[in-house]
């Protein structure tokens, strides 16, 4: 009897030292909190400032301005959708974790609200304060989640690669897409669903990858995007990278924003780039734009602001991108960090900075509808399918 208190007694001296060293326990890490099976058009939104308590994603229902779902996460989350809407991955890290390899992949049934598998991520790449893209993305057949992550100490100039997570396993496959010393950049819209496309904030070049498997792929060709430019203490440096992208409608050519809002097109059967008419502003910044545009009529939007150092856009400038004639701008009642579209780029909604909020605006009648709080400060957005 006295030798079995003992053992029990060690295994739990055992646990309380896991829990202790990661200040969670496993089963609790991402929890979903509450939900209602989503609906077309709600978003999904990262809050990642809930400091002791984890961040948060909610389930947003957008034309009611009511929560619809919550889902605490560890620190630094990070989001992606599969293409049916069915299943959402989200990436985040244990607080007080001091051991490596603390990251995250938590798969959660989208219809049931139910977490469905959590696997370890090796070194993601993470952000700072505020998530500006999104770091994963789910191949079209929904089989491969690809997650950004190191493959030596994390550093500027330290080489990264793509991860790529078995979505019907729930386990990293044992290769990976070598991205070079790439930087923490964002994906890229590629011609079909055999490429990959990433943006290297590094250089300020969008490379291209074939895909020869799920967790392989060969290099086809980079483009090196013209940089945006910046006043700052009476100098101009040339140093802002790009910041939006959207695919042409025959989807052999991709609209960039510029870091100072200038407009360029990629020729992505050629691995060629051209300036438009569309000029930048040395006194101005553009926040990032997921799906930033319509194909029918054919519209891009810029997301604006002056360069104050805080990152924000005040404004939304609608471009026909057949002539790249201005054909309005859409002025906000807040400052936000980051925008997105839908589908059909009908809608836009923008997430506010210093009000903790959602902003709808109709980009066909090129205004703002409504102002809806949300959390501490939502940062980015998906939209349902």
């Amino acid at each position: 009897m006295l030798v079995l208190v003992r053992t029990c007694l060690a295994h739990i001296s055992i646990l309380l030292l896991v829990v202790a060293a990661t200040g969670v326990s496993e089963p609790d890490f991402v929890e979903v909190q509450s939900w209602q099976p989503p609906r077309t058009g709600w978003l999904y939104v990262i809050d990642a400032t809930h400091e002791g308590s984890g961040a948060r994603v909610f389930l947003f229902d957008a034309e009611r301005g009511e929560i619809a779902g919550v889902i605490r996460t560890g620190y630094s989350p990070d989001v992606a959708l599969s293409a049916r809407g069915d299943r959402l991955y989200v990436a985040s890290a244990l607080f007080g974790c001091r051991q490596p390899n603390c990251d995250r992949l938590t798969v959660i049934d989208t219809r049931l609200g139910r977490v469905l598998s959590t696997t370890p991520i090796p070194n993601r790449v993470t952000y700072g304060t505020y998530p500006d893209a999104s770091r994963m993305a789910v191949s079209a057949d929904g089989r491969t989640v690809y997650v950004l992550t190191w493959q030596g100490p994390p550093s500027g100039d330290a080489p990264v690669a793509l991860a790529a997570f078995d979505a019907l396993r729930a386990r990293f496959l044992d290769g990976a897409i070598d991205l070079g010393p790439c930087g923490g950049g964002g994906f890229v819209p590629a011609t079909d669903d055999s490429h990959l496309g990433f943006l290297c904030p590094a250089s300020n070049e969008a490379v291209f990858y074939r895909l020869t498997a799920p967790d392989r792929a060969t290099f086809e060709f980079s483009v090196r995007l013209p940089w945006g430019k910046r006043l700052f203490a009476q100098h101009v440096y040339t140093d802002v990278s790009a910041r939006a992208f959207m695919l042409s409608a025959d989807r052999r050519g991709l609209y960039v924003a510029g870091g100072d809002g200038a407009v360029s097109e990629v020729n992505l059967a050629l691995g060629s780039v051209r300036e438009t008419l569309v000029p930048g502003d040395r006194n101005e910044v553009v926040a990032p734009f997921a799906s930033p545009g319509a194909l029918e009529p054919a519209r891009f939007y810029v997301a604006v602001g002056p360069y104050d150092g805080r990152g924000t856009a005040r404004e939304i400038r609608v471009f026909d991108t057949t002539t790249w004639a201005r054909l309005g701008t859409i002025r906000t009642s807040a400052p936000f960090r980051t925008g997105v579209a839908t589908k059909d780029g009908s809608v836009i909604y923008a997430l506010t900075a210093n009000r903790a909020g959602v902003l709808a605006i109709d980009a066909v009648a090129q205004r703002e509808l409504r102002a809806m709080p949300l959390g501490r400060a939502p940062s980015l957005a998906l939209i349902a399918p």
